[in-house]
């Protein structure tokens, strides 16, 4: 029998058991609450106010469609020009952060709302999304370093989740 490290390693050959589609919308559903409810809390560090979660809400799905269309135009853009295999989705994905960056500025200087009426301009924009990126990667790498703790340690065993 195969390790749980043999079989992380074998990442090409990992297949995971079929889950029910409905486990999709509630991580879909999830991502989008806690996405807004970090909005809310940069915009209120960086900006001093408090944003209504219905906006904060209608943003964060804004920037979840913006960060989608541009995903499949990158990767077919990649395609099209003959870059595949890893170097191409390296590439995508280095891409992908900084037009994801260029298109978050600008939702985000127009979409957010002072409480006077005034939207937050450009310049306030590059500083909460900094944060919220910022804060992101934080919370990736935690998650990682917690996710690998508990496989290493055999809390989680990682064969039992694949159909091989």
């Amino acid at each position: 029998m195969r390790s749980d490290l043999d079989v992380l390693a074998d990442i090409d050959g990992l297949s995971i058991a079929p889950l029910s589609p409905w486990i999709t919308v509630v991580a879909l559903l999830l991502s989008l609450v806690i996405g807004a409810g970090l909005l809310m809390l940069v915009v209120r560090w960086s900006e001093g106010f408090t944003m209504r979660f219905a906006a904060a809400l209608k943003i964060t799905v804004l920037t979840l469609v913006a960060g989608a269309l541009l995903q499949f135009v990158v990767f077919f853009a990649l395609l099209g020009v003959g870059l595949t295999g890893m170097s191409a989705y390296w590439t995508a994905l280095l891409v992908m952060l900084v037009l994801s960056c260029v298109a978050f500025v600008f939702i985000y200087a127009y979409g957010i709302k002072q409480p006077d009426g005034s939207t937050i301009g450009l310049e306030r924009a590059v500083k909460v999304t900094l944060i919220q990126l910022g804060i992101g990667i934080a919370l990736i790498v935690a998650i990682a370093f917690l996710v690998a703790i508990l496989i290493v340690s055999g809390v989680v065993n990682i064969s039992q989740l694949t159909a091989n």
